[in-house]
């Protein structure tokens, strides 16, 4: 599954009305879900963005608008990345973990586009920036669900397309269509 930004939003479902598509990508604004994805149970998530300033927020094992995992690649003070990842349930976030990144991940420049994967595989988690893995974890509160993004206001971070690649079986739900 790719997109590319280019024929608009008719495959996101949620707040698309204050993204901004031109050209060369979009920038989100609330949260929506990238509708053909949603049925997946195992996958990897890759998409490529430039980070311009504060950061980059997508959610996977998104059941719906409520209940998904949220990953954040922040400018952090100082001028390096951090990495943030929680958990939401019902609306409401746990609080989130926040790793700051390796020396060995270049710094950014809000002028160079980075590439972020996020393997989801079972109950295990892996995002990589730029072939280099960040972070790994394990949590097993959602099982299927798909991929989005969102920005707060004063994100800004371009997309320039969004690649879903199922690596695993599909859902029963899904099968079934």
């Amino acid at each position: 599954l790719e997109e590319h930004f280019d024929a608009g939003l008719h495959n996101w479902l949620g707040g698309t009305g204050n993204w901004r598509v031109d050209v060369a990508g979009v920038r989100a604004g609330s949260l929506a879900l990238y509708s053909p994805s949603l049925e997946i149970r195992d996958y990897v998530l890759e998409f490529l963005t430039r980070i311009e300033s504060r950061g980059v927020t997508w959610v996977f094992r998104a059941a719906n608008l409520t209940d998904y995992y949220q990953a954040t690649l922040a400018v952090a003070p100082g001028g390096s990345y951090e990495f943030r990842r929680c958990v939401v349930i019902g609306g409401s976030a746990e609080a989130a973990g926040v790793s700051p990144m390796p020396v060995i991940v270049p710094a950014p420049t809000g002028k160079t586009a980075v590439t972020l994967r996020t393997r989801v595989a079972g109950n295990e988690f892996t995002v990589s920036l730029d072939g280099q893995v960040i972070e790994t974890w394990t949590d097993s509160r959602l099982t299927t669900g798909g991929i989005g993004f969102a920005g707060a206001p004063e994100d800004r971070a371009r997309l320039y397309w969004v690649k879903v690649t199922p690596t695993g079986h599909l859902s029963k739900e899904y099968s079934k269509q």
